[in-house]
């Protein structure tokens, strides 16, 4: 054998490649026949099994079942006598997002609600590193920080539709950070990798940020980690339900690296959290001139607050803890200038898309 296949595990959904050739002493490499095996039996053919020739065999969309031990049997035309180099593959199981998703490990989010000093909310204050591993960043050279997002599988980032249907920015050149929290530095705990594609969702309307949504794949999946974990989605009419129907009064939080004020330009360096209630619908219509549907709802106090969504949390994620896990029920949308007073900021409603999120990425 010139090239033996080898050992390989990849995850599940990944493409499998075997390579294998071998040349008879002093013979063209034609006068050798290469064949397959899975487990003792002819590698079979199929859309996912493709035998391309010259000792090469992918197998696409990789699954558990397709772990076997694959033989390359060589032939020599002429003597008819027949050598063997086999491997193994194995294929991991998928995660079941469910079970891991919500759960920090390293660190928890904060509990504590802002308070009012001389007539200000206090907010926006550091997070611990870890607390929120679903947290993805979107960076580019020129924009540095732009936009925020949040895990929800291994391939997949929930974010606003408005982050991306902008002129200025290249998809392809967008870097998505995951596992940040100094932004400042290179962290060992941090995931770089690039987009594959950008779903936008097709009503998105550009000029009211109704259904302002978008899926973004990775091109790459990520590994989970301490610092690298989804966030859930759960069911839309318990979210509804214990969030936006019952009455009482609900807290959520926001995160994101986004400015610290509207008027001055100032950056944290540290991943930044505040705790916001979420306001009734026809208060937030009345806030504002512009239209509030009910693909929205709005969060925040009436004083005017430090600590708001601001420029750069946009896409990022609005959070609720529910027996001990965290749920996904708000994206960073729009808002007044940020943290004015008797102005609200406006967050994407997630629970409305969930069929259409399971639709595109397969959840």
């Amino acid at each position: 054998f010139r090239k033996s296949p080898k050992d390989q595990e990849i995850p599940h959904g990944e493409t499998a490649i075997m390579h294998c050739t071998a040349q008879a002493p002093q013979r063209p490499s034609s006068d050798v026949k290469i064949s397959w095996l899975r487990n003792g039996l002819p590698f079979p053919t199929s859309n996912r099994y493709r035998d391309l020739g010259n000792g090469l065999v992918y197998i696409s969309d990789a699954m558990p079942k397709d772990s076997a031990v694959y033989t390359c049997m060589a032939t020599d035309r002429r003597n008819n006598c027949t050598v063997q180099e086999s491997a193994l593959l194995r294929v991991l199981p998928r995660v079941n997002i469910e079970e891991i998703c919500g759960i920090p490990f390293v660190a928890q989010p904060n509990m504590s609600k802002p308070h009012v000093e001389h007539g200000k909310i206090v907010g926006g204050m550091d997070t611990v590193k870890g607390a929120y591993p679903w947290q993805v960043m979107f960076w580019t050279e020129l924009r540095k920080a732009f936009c925020g997002g949040s895990l929800v599988n291994d391939q997949w980032v929930l974010t606003a539709s408005h982050c991306f249907k902008r002129d200025e920015i290249r998809i392809d050149e967008v870097e998505v950070r995951l596992g940040k929290y100094d932004q400042t530095i290179v962290e060992p705990q941090q995931v770089v990798t690039k987009i594959a594609d950008v779903h936008f969702h097709p009503n998105f309307n550009v000029n009211t940020f109704d259904n302002d949504i978008a899926l973004v794949q990775l091109a790459d999946r990520v590994t989970f980690t301490d610092y690298i974990l989804p966030v859930c989605l759960g069911e839309s009419a318990t979210i509804e339900r214990e969030y936006f129907s019952s009455g009482d009064v609900q807290l959520g939080t926001v995160t994101g690296w986004g400015q610290l004020t509207e008027s001055v330009n100032t950056l944290p360096r540290f991943l930044q959290e505040i705790r916001l209630p979420i306001i009734d619908h026809r208060t937030c219509q009345a806030s504002t001139q512009y239209p509030v549907t009910r693909n929205m709802f709005c969060a925040g106090y009436k004083q005017e607050i430090v600590g708001d969504a601001c420029k750069g949390d946009s896409g990022g994620p609005f959070v609720v803890q529910r027996k001990s896990r965290w749920y996904l029920i708000g994206i960073v949308s729009w808002g007044v200038g940020c943290g004015r007073k008797d102005h609200y900021g406006y967050y994407a409603k997630v629970s409305n898309y969930h069929s259409w999120i399971k639709e595109k990425i397969l959840y």
